[in-house]
Formats: C-alpha cells, structure tokens, sequence
C-alpha cells in the first residue's frame, strides 16, 4: 500500500509543524484512501497473528478488520441502560498475556440516534 502523494504528505507535515510546533517530514505522514485501509494498516502494524485485539460494542462495523489482520477479536458489549459507557474492570479481565491492541470507536454510529 502507497503512503499517499509526497506532495500532499509534505503539507500535512507542514500544518502540524506550524499548529504544534513539531518536525515532522513527509516520511512521518501516511494518507490512506479511507477509514478501512487505515485500520488494516495500523492492527497489522500493532497486533501479531493468533494475538487478541479487544473490541468494544457496538462498533464501527469494519472493527471486523481485527480479523483479517490475523488477530482474533475479544469483544465488550456495553448497554444502552448505562449509555453505552465501557466499564473499565470489564476491560482489564478481558485482558491478557495474548492482548495486543484494544479497539474503542467513538463515538459510534449505531448508537447516534438512541
């Protein structure tokens, strides 16, 4: 997969040099063509094949990418009753020596209009 235009990817560059007083390069900027490539390239950067990616529900559906980048999906549901919150005790026992990466799209379309 391209890194994008190196023109375009120097003047990203350039705008967060001048917002935040970085250094960045073009080389520190990655343009993908959307959300699904950017996914796929940063849970195969992350996570290792047979390793877990912890995923909180609902979510985006294309969290279903934890799958074919290898990993195996451990999901958290969480419930309108308590609107939507994560528990955080429920995240770390769902953790473990196999945990690579956890998932926590926000805020989340399916629950937009509830």
């Amino acid at each position: 997969m391209g890194a994008g235009l190196p023109q375009l990817r120097a003047m990203v560059a350039d705008f967060y040099n001048q917002r935040y007083g970085l250094q960045l390069t073009e080389c520190n900027v990655l343009i993908t063509t959307g959300c699904c490539q950017a996914m796929l390239m940063a849970l195969t950067a992350a996570v290792q094949p047979d390793r877990e990616v912890i995923v909180i529900e609902p979510f985006f559906v294309l969290a279903q990418i934890v799958g074919v980048a290898g990993a195996i999906p451990r999901s958290i549901t969480t419930h309108a009753a308590n609107g939507y919150q994560v528990d955080l005790q429920e995240v770390i026992d769902v953790m473990n020596e196999r945990t690579d990466a956890t998932i926590l799209n926000s805020p989340d379309n399916t629950t937009a209009d509830r």
